[in-house]
């Protein structure tokens, strides 16, 4: 029988596959990093934390470390966290206990909580300087 968190992992790694491929094979396509666009940049003329971070990831996976830096600071260490992330969930399932999901949960307690605030408000201000 499924416990809860096998079905929130499965539907996890779902998604971080579906994503990652996605643009994993549009790098390969050819297609052009600006065709991806922000709600929130359309919206409010302002780049959000997150601009460039899809434009990031299809730098990265060409091997373009400094575009990929320069399109958005957090996109290296996010993907790190993300494949951590994919593989705690599959050794998770494999060996049918639950250790990602309360460690999280420890893991982000005000403190941390603060420090992550304060960096994507640091990427932000890069961001919007960029924009300029």
């Amino acid at each position: 029988m499924f416990r809860s968190y096998t079905i929130r992992y499965l539907l996890a790694i779902f998604c971080i596959t579906a994503g990652y491929s996605v643009l994993f094979i549009s790098s390969y396509l050819n297609v052009a990093p600006d065709i991806i666009r922000c709600p929130f940049k359309i919206l409010t003329t302002i780049p959000c934390p997150g601009c460039g971070m899809s434009r990031a990831t299809l730098f990265l996976f060409k091997g373009d470390i400094v575009e990929s830096l320069h399109s958005n600071l957090l996109c290296i260490p996010f993907t790190l966290c993300i494949a951590i992330a994919f593989i705690w969930m599959i050794t998770d399932l494999i060996k049918k206990k639950e250790t990602f999901t309360p460690f999280m949960h420890r893991a982000f307690s005000g403190y941390t909580k603060w420090i992550v605030f304060i960096v994507l408000l640091f990427n932000w201000g890069i961001n919007i300087y960029h924009h300029i």
